[in-house]
């Protein structure tokens, strides 16, 4: 097989990204990355649709990125959209939209294959691939799925969760600073959210927990490496002693004050708080007491999936 460049765009509840890459007979060597927080699902939850401005903002991001696939040489083109556009009324017709606007086609998949491609970008991961075992969370905007996998690229058990950042802060988090009754009530609303979906499969030795997403490499960024100096997200640590003392942090702090803080993007300051009680609920219910971070995801696994297909 020649060598191909390719991308995977990912269309998110919070966010667009963008993976360009070269795809060798053996290897996925990324070219370029972008990411755009355009808040699809913002609001959705009171309406069940998706809101123009938040449309308008989507739509801008993914033709300028299709315009840099064009500038980048790119032959194909693999999208996906995950939890606001397939759960919104109007999510059919803007994607509908996008492909007349922006030329590229864009399909709105199921949590469970959101959580498949997700643990794909883990488990072919050079950082993972020789454990014997791993289980994955990746919080996104919308939904929160969960993984348990053995040797092969192909999971075991998987749950979508349908509740994630923007929703949880949307929903519960509504003064600024979170009151300490709604830091309380979103806590019991996330672990209500995943105690009604099926606990992954338990494996039979203890295994890694993976975590993936913009909350999670934003959280490893506060953690540590950021205000060190250092950009090393891959691979980073947070243990759940560590994430009680950021979220207790981050609550204290107003949205202008979170903005301004080292390490986080000031689009992600409004629901950072949230992102960070879902990935300690989900710690909790897996039994947890550390997590390690991957800066891939959803979109890497989509690149895997399409173009570089690997047998078990």
């Amino acid at each position: 097989m020649a060598n191909r460049t390719v991308a995977a765009l990912d269309v998110g509840t919070n966010s667009v990204k963008l993976l360009i890459a070269r795809i060798t007979p053996t290897a996925l060597e990324p070219l370029e990355q972008r990411v755009m927080v355009t808040r699809l699902g913002a609001g959705m939850g009171a309406t069940g649709v998706l809101d123009a401005a938040a449309m308008e903002r989507t739509m801008a991001a993914i033709c300028q990125f299709r315009m840099a696939c064009d500038q980048a040489g790119v032959e194909e083109v693999a999208a996906v959209a995950t939890a606001a556009a397939r759960e919104a009324h109007n999510g059919r017709s803007f994607l509908a939209a996008v492909s007349a606007e922006c030329g590229v086609t864009v399909t709105a998949i199921p949590g469970v294959e959101e959580a498949r491609l997700s643990f794909l970008a883990v488990r072919r991961d050079p950082a993972w691939a020789a454990l014997n075992g791993l289980r994955m969370i990746d919080v996104g905007g919308g939904s929160t799925e969960v993984v348990a996998g053995g040797r092969g690229q192909e999971p075991i058990s998987r749950a979508s969760i349908p509740m994630g950042a923007i929703k949880l802060t949307d929903n519960y988090l509504r003064t600024d600073p979170p009151a300490p009754a709604e830091l309380q009530i979103a806590s019991a609303a996330a672990a209500q959210a995943m105690e009604q979906a099926s606990l992954p499969a338990v494996l039979s030795e203890p295994v890694p927990l993976i975590g993936v997403g913009g909350t999670l490499t934003s959280l490893a960024a506060i953690d540590g490496p950021a205000s060190r100096g250092a950009r090393k997200i891959h691979g980073h640590r947070i243990t759940v002693e560590a994430l009680d003392t950021t979220i207790a942090r981050l609550s204290s702090m107003r949205l202008e004050e979170r903005r301004a803080l080292k390490g986080l993007d000031p689009a992600r300051a409004g629901i950072i708080v949230g992102g960070a009680i879902m990935v300690r609920e989900a710690m909790n219910w897996l039994g947890c007491d550390s997590l390690q971070v991957s800066d891939r995801g959803l979109r890497w696994g989509l690149l895997y999936d399409r173009f570089l297909p690997q047998q078990d």
